[in-house]
Formats: C-alpha cells, structure tokens, sequence
C-alpha cells in the first residue's frame, strides 16, 4: 500500500492518451501525465510515487517509423521511473502488432513483429518482465476505436472523420484485409476487472471478431453516407485474428459491443464534442 494511505493505489501514466483517460474514468484511479521530464530529478520524484502502488502503462509516443527514431528511444525512457520503483502492481497496454498476420493468434502465438512500433513494444515488455514478472499483468490490444482517439489510423475513426469532413472513404485495393477493432470504453472496462482482480500473465483484449476494413466503411457509411475512394494497395493483402478466449475465461462477464455498436456511440459523441 502507499505510505499515504489516503491516497488512490492505482496510478496511470498516459492518463491524458484516448485510452489511459478511458481507464481512469472506469476505475477512479489517480492520474498521473505523461513523463516530460526524463532528468533524475523527475525520475526519481515519480518513482517514489510508484512505490506500492499498482502502475497503468499507457504511456507512448506515435508515430514510430523506425528503430532509433526519436519516439521509438522516447518510449523506452518512459519505462525509466517504473524501472526504478517499487510498484505493487504493473499493467502494461502493449499492442497485437507484435503478433504474425494470417493465423488466429493467441498469447501462446510465436511473435512476428515486422514494424518498429511492435519492436518497440516487445522490448518494454521485455524490460518490465525482467523486474516484475511475477506482479506483471500484459495486455495486448486490437485497434481501440472511439471519439477521442487522435492516431486516425486507417480504420473506423479515419473513415469516419473523412466522411464528415469531405464525404469521402479511402478504400485500399478493395478492403479485403480482416482486423479487430475494439470500442475504448469495451477496453477500459476489461483492463479495469483484470486490475481489480491483479490478474498476471499475458491476456489480449480485443472484440474477437474481425472484419474487413470494406465492411468497416460500409459500417461508417450507416452514419455518414460517403462516397468510397479506391486507392492502388501498398501492401499485400493480410489478416489478423485474434483469439480472446483467456479473457473471456477471466473476465467472463466481458460482452463488448459490436462495431455498428461502437461507431454510432462514437458518431453521437462526436457530433457532441469534435
């Protein structure tokens, strides 16, 4: 427990990011921003908050296009405080992009990491392992969705926003790629029943049902009528699907809602707030 009893035992860090402040907003825990400051000095002011406590890592810096970019070393430096401390718990968000495409994956699924951001994440799992394995709770989560998310990766918010703003929807090739996409509030409240239940271990949060990104637009379009732009494929044609049965097995009650679900909630919030 914290020396300050009075104080919350759950601290976030990236509780001003789209899911961080989700978290927060579910579980009552106290915040804490976004590390600017990398001295000693801050770094150690801040480990000494993480003492006995249960730590939320949902800090990070986007985007990441290559190993050794300025965020790619910024990311790691986040680590630097909690590496120092003392913390009773760490949950740390990590991302299903450092599994392969084109096989249902599970967190017994051998890693294929084929871009820097999934490097990256392996590595900050790999150094929260080393110093806490046995209080360390992985999470590797789908594409999160919702109104305030501000990546505007190609997917729902992306496709959604250009509908509003031009009218329009970027299709590659024909949209044939499968993902999972998860709604923010689905994802914070399972992050949230695994903290309260200190669950270890690796568990992926995602929706367990993934679409193409052609049914994504024609989902979006049931909100915004656009017209659909095809643009040449960069890339071939992959999938990724996702297995949540640990998850389910945990936190049985889990029931997130469907992508027509989660977008009309998303395009009510935004036509209120953007």
């Amino acid at each position: 427990m914290p020396a300050n009893s009075t104080e919350p035992d759950t601290l976030v860090l990236g509780s001003s990011g789209h899911l961080g402040a989700a978290i927060c907003s579910f579980s009552g825990a106290q915040t804490v921003s976004r590390l600017k400051d990398n001295s000693s000095i801050a770094g150690a002011s801040l480990s000494r908050k993480l003492d006995g406590r249960a730590v939320v890592v949902a800090a990070s810096q986007v985007p990441v296009p290559h190993d050794g970019h300025p965020s790619f070393l910024a990311n790691l430096k986040i680590l630097n405080p909690l590496l120092d401390a003392s913390p009773e718990y760490v949950c740390y968000l990590s991302s299903d992009a450092v599994y392969p495409f084109d096989r249902e994956v599970t967190e017994t699924t051998e890693l294929g990491p084929s871009t820097a951001y999934a490097r990256m994440h392996l590595m900050r799992e790999r150094a929260l392992i080393d110093h806490f394995e046995q209080r360390l709770l992985i999470v590797r989560l789908s594409q999160v969705y919702g109104a305030g998310d501000r990546h505007n990766a190609y997917g729902p918010m992306q496709m959604l926003r250009t509908a509003i703003s031009r009218g329009t929807i970027t299709l590659f090739g024909q949209g044939e790629e499968r993902r999972d996409h998860i709604y923010v509030d689905d994802a914070a409240q399972a992050i949230v029943a695994l903290l309260k239940k200190r669950h270890t271990g690796l568990v992926n949060v995602a929706l367990g049902h993934s679409v193409t990104f052609a049914e994504v637009c024609r989902t979006v379009s049931l909100f915004v009528p656009a017209n659909v732009e095809h643009e040449p494929r960069q890339q071939s044609v992959t999938h990724r699907d996702i297995n949540i049965n640990t998850l389910r097995n945990v936190i049985p009650a889990f029931a997130p809602r469907d992508l027509k679900a989660g977008l009309s909630e998303t395009f009510q919030r935004m036509s209120t707030h953007e």
